[in-house]
This record gives C-alpha cells, structure tokens and sequence, in this order.
C-alpha cells in the first residue's frame, strides 16, 4: 500500500474476481483483460498492464506462470478454487498452470522425468480428490 498505493489494492482485487468468475484458477493476461479492467477502473490500458506488473513483482500472482505461460494464478487462488470445487464430480484442470508445492519442484529436479510420471500419489499430501489425476496434491502445504 505505501509504495504503490490502493490502485495496486484495487487492480488486484478487480484481477481476482475475473480468475474466480471465468475460470476459477487463472486468467489469461491478454488484450481482452487489460480492456475490461481498464474500463472497470476507469484507467488507461497502460496503466493496467503496469500494475499487473507490479503485482507479480510483489508475488501476488506466480511469477514463473506469468512469464512462462501469460497467465495470472496464484497458490492461494488455486487453493481457493480446489475447496470451493472439491464436491465436483468433474474438475478439468490444465496441469501446466497449477503450481507445484516447493518439495515437489525440488523431488522433481533430483528425479529423471520418467520416474515422476510413474510415482503413486501418497493420499496423506492431497487436499481432496480433484479428479483421478491427483492435481490438488499441488496444493497442499
């Protein structure tokens, strides 16, 4: 807030109900966003883009995603969007975009890629069952 003040707040805030309403763990950063943001905030495009900047610098949406995929997501919207969908017989989820627990990252480095693949999941790591592909146990902390 003291550096860059409640439009951050506000721009975060307003990123936020867009992931949750379209597709409930991410958004894509596109032309198409920066409008509709702009135009809820009554600020220029430019301006826009400038503050989703400065929230991934600030860590309140992934960085890696962000650069990697052009998405906004962030751990605790994901964790948000798996509890509020746990009931859900069917939650497609595109496993690029979820965000891996950091001893996940690291057991994923040390390993060859075959070997993760192949691995059950340890129940006591999931959050709930997503669907049979065990996505949530990104999730958990």
């Amino acid at each position: 807030m003291k550096i860059h003040g409640p439009e951050l707040v506000y721009a975060y805030i307003n990123l936020s109900a867009s992931i949750y309403r379209d597709n409930g763990y991410y958004a894509v950063f596109d032309e198409e966003l920066v409008f509709i943001t702009s135009e809820s905030m009554f600020i220029d495009e430019e301006k826009v883009s400038d503050l989703v900047r400065k929230c991934v610098d600030a860590e309140l949406f992934d960085q890696e995603k962000f650069e990697q995929y052009g998405i906004l997501t962030s751990r605790e919207i994901q964790k948000n969007f798996l509890f509020a969908t746990k009931r859900r017989k069917n939650t497609s989820l595109n496993k690029d975009y979820l965000i891996e627990k950091k001893e996940q990252r690291e057991e994923r480095k040390e390993k060859p890629e075959s070997n993760v693949t192949d691995e059950k999941q340890d129940a006591t790591t999931c959050m709930h069952d997503v669907d049979k592909t065990g996505f949530s146990s990104f999730m958990e902390d």
